[in-house]
């Protein structure tokens, strides 16, 4: 199922969901989620994700608007198999002189043994690498140490963007997800719309006019945020003739529309 709504519709439906939205602290996690040996929900899982965390805003640099997304990740190692999770990949694009960058990356393994108690490691710089994959991609790649059977493994970073392409959001995976929540602070000089793919509605919904007066290009103005989660969500399994799981699995697509320049030109998209 693929639904289609632009901000506008999402505005005036507001009040039909709301739910008490969870945030977490990279390098901080429950002795609970350690300790566990198995997800109730699905007792063969290898590994499933505790809490996948998501919020975008547009920032001011250099007199232009960029893109800001900050991303953390919480996944609990169950099995051997499940160490793959440790392995992670973050793709950045570059054009003419532009790209992406990656900051602020932290990252740590939790485990628990009976002769050492809690052990907390965590990622160093010098195991971050880049890695070309073409004229315009590259990606950041590090392994979170420590990580065995059993381990919370967890990171962090932020991606600022000077290209107006809102992050995409999968709320569903190939290992169960627990809780998924993102975040979005939407100026009035871009326009977008989304496909919601794989429900029909959010399990936890608001939005809201941020009080915080912000000013662009001499124009002032407050940010729209919206917030959407799901929770409890299946890990996507059958790729039986599937080339991409990312054509069925639940998530978000975002498109822009529309552009509003602060001389009063508007640019549409789509």
């Amino acid at each position: 199922m693929r639904i289609t709504l632009s901000f506008l519709l999402i505005f005036f439906t507001s009040g039909m969901l709301h739910g008490q939205f969870q945030e977490i602290t990279i390098g901080v996690v429950p002795q609970a989620q350690v300790a566990s040996t198995e997800y109730a929900k699905d007792p063969d899982a290898a590994a499933y994700v505790i809490h996948d965390e998501g919020a975008t805003r547009f920032i001011i640099s250099q007199g232009e608007l960029n893109v800001e997304f900050k991303f953390k990740s919480r996944v609990k190692v169950l099995e051997k198999a499940g160490l793959e999770w440790a392995n992670v990949e973050i793709p950045f694009y570059q054009e003419r002189g532009r790209k992406e960058s990656i900051k602020n990356i932290k990252a740590f393994s939790h485990t628990y043994t009976e002769d050492q108690g809690m052990v907390v490691r965590q990622l160093r710089k010098s195991e971050i690498y880049t890695e070309e994959i073409d004229e315009n991609w590259a990606q950041i790649k590090f392994t979170i140490p420590g990580a065995s059977a059993g381990s919370v493994i967890e990171y962090e970073y932020t991606k600022v963007s000077p290209f107006m392409r809102m992050p995409d959001w999968e709320f569903q995976g190939s290992i169960p997800v627990e809780y998924s929540g993102y975040k979005v602070n939407v100026t009035p000089f871009y326009t977008y719309q989304y496909i919601l793919q794989g429900a029909n509605k959010f399990d936890e919904y608001e939005s809201y006019k941020d009080k915080r007066p912000r000013a662009f290009a001499g124009i002032k103005f407050n940010d729209m945020v919206y917030r959407m989660a799901m929770k409890d969500l299946d890990a996507f399994t059958d790729e039986s003739y599937i080339t991409s799981i990312s054509d069925y699995i639940t998530k978000i697509d975002w498109q822009l529309s529309q552009i509003n320049y602060p001389n009063g030109r508007v640019e549409n998209y789509m």
